[in-house]
Order: structure tokens, then sequence, then C-alpha cells
């Protein structure tokens, strides 16, 4: 947990945007689902390389609630527009340790929460090591 929760990420509507990459995996699933029946108003963008396994949920969440999109986290100017403008991203894909570093940095550069499932060493340190920059930046990584 790096600094305060900033108030970015909010539509004209009121929504927040929620971006949720590797939304196809069980995890992300289990968050989605989660976040679609919460208090607030969301707007939930899932991202995965196959975007085709979202159809199921998207259509199992309230109507307007979710779109699908697929994204390959390594193209860095896609990443970017997937992020650009959330409230939070959600990153489910693994490996961590080949996933994360660029979704983290897409984050820093943008200013937007994150949050990860990280269970790998090498990236779990790689966050440690941009605590100072992330809390300088006021970009809650958690």
């Amino acid at each position: 947990n790096v600094g305060p929760a900033q108030p970015s990420g909010l539509l004209m509507d009121g929504a927040q945007r929620v971006v949720f990459i590797g939304a196809a995996g069980e995890m992300c699933r289990l968050a989605i689902e989660r976040f679609a029946v919460a208090d607030g108003e969301w707007e939930l963008a899932l991202y995965d390389i196959r975007p085709e396994l979202l159809d199921a949920l998207v259509g199992k969440l309230p109507a307007g609630r979710a779109t699908a999109a697929r994204l390959d986290l390594y193209d860095v100017e896609a990443l970017r527009a997937a992020v650009g403008g959330a409230a939070l991203v959600v990153l489910g894909a693994g490996p961590y340790n080949r996933t994360a570093e660029p979704v983290m940095e897409a984050c820093l550069e943008a200013g937007v929460s994150y949050l990860d499932f990280d269970d790998d060493i090498e990236s779990t340190l790689h966050a440690v090591s941009l605590h100072d920059r992330a809390r300088s930046a006021g970009v809650p990584m958690y």
C-alpha cells in the first residue's frame, strides 16, 4: 500500500472506470463479479489476450456494466490507452514475473492506482523497489 487513493478515473456520468487485465483468469473473474454488484458506479473494462473467453462473463453482469476487448500488455501504446483515465487497474495476467512490471510502469506514468494478485518473488521485489516513486507520484500500488 503506497499513498492515499486519488480521485482519478471519474467518468462524466459519475462512474469510475476499473480496468482488469487478464480478465479471463479465475482470480480476475471473481474480482469482476464482486465489483459488478458492489455499491458505487463502476464501468468495468475487461481486457484479455483472448477476449472471446469473456463473452459468458459479460453476459452474466448487469447490462452495460462491462466491456471486453483484446489487449497484448506488451504492446506499450495499447497498454497506455487501456490504463489511461482509469480509477484502478487490476492485473490478473500471469506469470507476474513477466507481466507486472509493464503494467506497474503504465500505471505510474498515468497516475492510476494498481492492484494485483502477485505471488512471484521477483515481481514483488520490483514492486517494493517502486515504493518511493509511487509514493512521490501519489499512486497507490497494492
